[in-house]
Protein backbone atom coordinates (compact mmCIF):
# COMPACT_ATOMS: atom_id res chain seq x y z
CA UNK A 1 0.00 0.00 0.00
CA UNK A 2 1.42 3.48 -0.73
CA UNK A 3 1.97 6.11 1.85
CA UNK A 4 -0.39 8.51 0.14
CA UNK A 5 -3.06 5.72 0.13
CA UNK A 6 -2.54 5.03 3.83
CA UNK A 7 -2.59 8.68 4.82
CA UNK A 8 -5.60 9.21 3.19
CA UNK A 9 -7.25 5.56 4.52
CA UNK A 10 -6.22 7.40 8.20
CA UNK A 11 -7.72 10.48 7.93
CA UNK A 12 -11.26 9.01 6.72
CA UNK A 13 -10.59 6.14 9.33
CA UNK A 14 -10.24 9.21 11.71
CA UNK A 15 -12.76 10.58 10.27
CA UNK A 16 -15.66 7.69 10.33
CA UNK A 17 -14.82 6.81 13.50
CA UNK A 18 -15.81 10.16 15.29
CA UNK A 19 -18.96 10.79 13.35
CA UNK A 20 -20.95 8.07 15.24
CA UNK A 21 -20.04 9.58 18.64
CA UNK A 22 -20.90 13.08 17.90
CA UNK A 23 -24.59 11.35 16.35
CA UNK A 24 -25.74 9.44 19.74
CA UNK A 25 -25.75 10.17 23.17
CA UNK A 26 -27.41 8.19 25.96
CA UNK A 27 -30.09 9.87 28.01
CA UNK A 28 -32.97 8.85 30.68
CA UNK A 29 -36.63 8.99 30.27
CA UNK A 30 -37.75 10.44 33.76
CA UNK A 31 -41.01 8.40 34.81
CA UNK A 32 -44.44 10.04 35.30
CA UNK A 33 -45.81 8.01 38.14
CA UNK A 34 -46.39 8.88 42.00
CA UNK A 35 -42.62 9.62 43.70
CA UNK A 36 -44.07 8.90 47.37
CA UNK A 37 -45.45 4.91 48.69
CA UNK A 38 -43.38 1.68 48.46
CA UNK A 39 -46.05 0.25 46.17
CA UNK A 40 -44.67 2.72 43.38
CA UNK A 41 -41.02 2.41 43.94
CA UNK A 42 -40.86 -0.91 41.23
CA UNK A 43 -42.78 0.89 38.64
CA UNK A 44 -41.07 4.32 38.84
CA UNK A 45 -37.57 1.94 38.50
CA UNK A 46 -39.55 0.44 35.70
CA UNK A 47 -40.30 3.81 34.30
CA UNK A 48 -36.29 4.96 34.42
CA UNK A 49 -35.21 3.10 31.90
CA UNK A 50 -32.20 4.60 30.32
CA UNK A 51 -32.98 5.13 26.13
CA UNK A 52 -30.75 6.28 23.34
CA UNK A 53 -31.84 10.00 22.42
CA UNK A 54 -30.48 10.70 18.79
CA UNK A 55 -29.01 14.08 18.72
CA UNK A 56 -29.26 16.21 15.81
CA UNK A 57 -26.13 15.78 13.38
CA UNK A 58 -24.52 18.88 12.86
CA UNK A 59 -24.65 19.37 9.32
CA UNK A 60 -20.43 19.67 8.92
CA UNK A 61 -20.41 16.42 10.60
CA UNK A 62 -22.60 15.24 8.16
CA UNK A 63 -21.11 16.32 4.82
CA UNK A 64 -17.77 14.57 6.51
CA UNK A 65 -19.59 11.74 7.11
CA UNK A 66 -20.91 11.56 3.47
CA UNK A 67 -17.43 12.48 2.15
CA UNK A 68 -15.98 9.17 3.98
CA UNK A 69 -18.76 6.98 2.91
CA UNK A 70 -18.82 8.20 -0.62
CA UNK A 71 -14.73 8.23 -0.99
CA UNK A 72 -15.10 4.22 0.17
CA UNK A 73 -17.55 3.64 -2.69
CA UNK A 74 -15.86 5.24 -5.04
CA UNK A 75 -12.35 3.33 -4.34
CA UNK A 76 -14.29 0.12 -4.69
CA UNK A 77 -15.36 0.91 -8.35
CA UNK A 78 -13.64 -0.02 -11.39
CA UNK A 79 -11.11 2.39 -13.20
CA UNK A 80 -13.42 3.62 -15.80
CA UNK A 81 -16.27 3.94 -13.10
CA UNK A 82 -14.07 5.93 -10.97
CA UNK A 83 -12.99 8.28 -14.22
CA UNK A 84 -16.97 9.11 -14.55
CA UNK A 85 -17.31 9.81 -11.28
CA UNK A 86 -14.44 12.09 -10.95
CA UNK A 87 -15.51 13.71 -14.32
CA UNK A 88 -19.28 13.96 -12.85
CA UNK A 89 -17.98 15.64 -9.17
CA UNK A 90 -16.36 18.34 -11.73
CA UNK A 91 -19.02 19.14 -13.22
CA UNK A 92 -21.35 19.30 -10.21
CA UNK A 93 -18.70 21.21 -8.64
CA UNK A 94 -18.79 23.87 -11.81
CA UNK A 95 -22.10 24.09 -11.06
CA UNK A 96 -22.35 24.37 -7.27
CA UNK A 97 -18.77 25.50 -6.19
CA UNK A 98 -19.53 24.97 -2.55
CA UNK A 99 -16.98 23.48 0.25
CA UNK A 100 -18.98 20.03 0.10
CA UNK A 101 -18.11 20.03 -3.42
CA UNK A 102 -14.87 21.28 -3.57
CA UNK A 103 -13.52 18.74 -0.60
CA UNK A 104 -15.04 15.85 -2.94
CA UNK A 105 -13.38 16.66 -5.98
CA UNK A 106 -10.04 17.05 -4.00
CA UNK A 107 -10.70 13.59 -2.44
CA UNK A 108 -10.77 11.87 -5.84
CA UNK A 109 -8.50 14.15 -7.82
CA UNK A 110 -5.78 12.91 -4.69
CA UNK A 111 -7.05 9.12 -4.89
CA UNK A 112 -3.89 7.23 -5.05
CA UNK A 113 -3.53 4.45 -8.05
CA UNK A 114 -6.31 6.24 -10.31
CA UNK A 115 -5.17 7.58 -14.07
CA UNK A 116 -6.56 10.88 -12.84
CA UNK A 117 -4.79 11.47 -9.58
CA UNK A 118 -3.60 15.02 -9.80
CA UNK A 119 -2.54 16.24 -6.58
CA UNK A 120 -1.38 19.45 -7.68
CA UNK A 121 -5.35 19.96 -8.20
CA UNK A 122 -6.27 18.33 -5.35
CA UNK A 123 -4.22 20.99 -3.34
CA UNK A 124 -5.16 23.98 -5.45
CA UNK A 125 -9.00 23.00 -4.57
CA UNK A 126 -7.93 22.63 -0.62
CA UNK A 127 -5.84 25.66 -0.62
CA UNK A 128 -8.59 28.12 0.00
CA UNK A 129 -9.01 26.23 3.25
CA UNK A 130 -5.35 25.59 4.13
CA UNK A 131 -5.22 27.97 7.10
CA UNK A 132 -8.49 26.61 8.97
CA UNK A 133 -8.19 26.17 12.46
CA UNK A 134 -10.44 25.10 15.55
CA UNK A 135 -12.72 27.71 15.05
CA UNK A 136 -13.60 26.89 11.29
CA UNK A 137 -16.57 23.95 11.00
CA UNK A 138 -15.44 20.68 11.02
CA UNK A 139 -15.77 20.26 7.18
CA UNK A 140 -12.79 23.24 6.54
CA UNK A 141 -10.55 21.68 9.46
CA UNK A 142 -10.82 18.38 7.31
CA UNK A 143 -9.59 20.24 4.10
CA UNK A 144 -7.04 21.82 5.85
CA UNK A 145 -5.56 18.60 7.32
CA UNK A 146 -5.80 17.02 3.93
CA UNK A 147 -4.46 19.78 2.00
CA UNK A 148 -0.92 19.37 4.82
CA UNK A 149 -0.98 15.42 4.18
CA UNK A 150 -1.01 15.76 0.29
CA UNK A 151 1.78 18.87 0.21
CA UNK A 152 3.64 16.87 2.40
CA UNK A 153 3.21 13.57 0.33
CA UNK A 154 3.99 15.64 -2.87
CA UNK A 155 6.81 17.32 -1.17
CA UNK A 156 8.31 13.60 0.15
CA UNK A 157 8.04 12.23 -3.80
CA UNK A 158 10.01 15.53 -4.85
CA UNK A 159 12.88 14.91 -2.64
CA UNK A 160 12.67 10.63 -3.44
CA UNK A 161 13.25 12.03 -6.87
CA UNK A 162 16.12 14.57 -6.47
CA UNK A 163 17.63 11.75 -4.07
CA UNK A 164 16.94 9.10 -7.68
CA UNK A 165 18.74 11.87 -9.80
CA UNK A 166 21.72 11.90 -7.65
CA UNK A 167 22.28 8.59 -7.53
CA UNK A 168 21.69 8.04 -11.12
CA UNK A 169 24.61 10.98 -11.46
CA UNK A 170 26.82 8.54 -8.73
CA UNK A 171 26.44 6.18 -10.92
CA UNK A 172 27.20 7.88 -13.94
CA UNK A 173 30.66 8.78 -12.53
CA UNK A 174 31.66 5.33 -11.16
CA UNK A 175 30.96 3.85 -14.89
CA UNK A 176 33.32 6.71 -15.92
CA UNK A 177 36.24 6.18 -13.69
CA UNK A 178 35.73 2.35 -14.17
CA UNK A 179 36.03 2.70 -17.60
CA UNK A 180 39.60 4.66 -17.40
CA UNK A 181 40.69 2.67 -15.22
CA UNK A 182 39.93 -0.51 -17.96
CA UNK A 183 43.44 -1.06 -19.95
CA UNK A 184 42.96 -0.46 -23.98
CA UNK A 185 41.49 -3.57 -25.07
CA UNK A 186 44.49 -5.31 -27.66
CA UNK A 187 44.51 -3.53 -31.05
CA UNK A 188 43.53 -6.83 -34.28
CA UNK A 189 45.73 -7.44 -35.99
Amino acid sequence: MSSGRRVIGALLWCVAALVPAACTAPGVVQGTGKETGQENVQENVQENVQETVRIPIPEDMQQLADLVGYYGRVAAMKPEEQRREYMAAGQTFSRDPSPYNRIRVALLAAMPGTSFQDDVRAMSLLEPYSGAGPTYDKLRQFAAIFYAQIAESVKARGRAEQLREQLDALRAIERTIIERGQPAPPAKQ
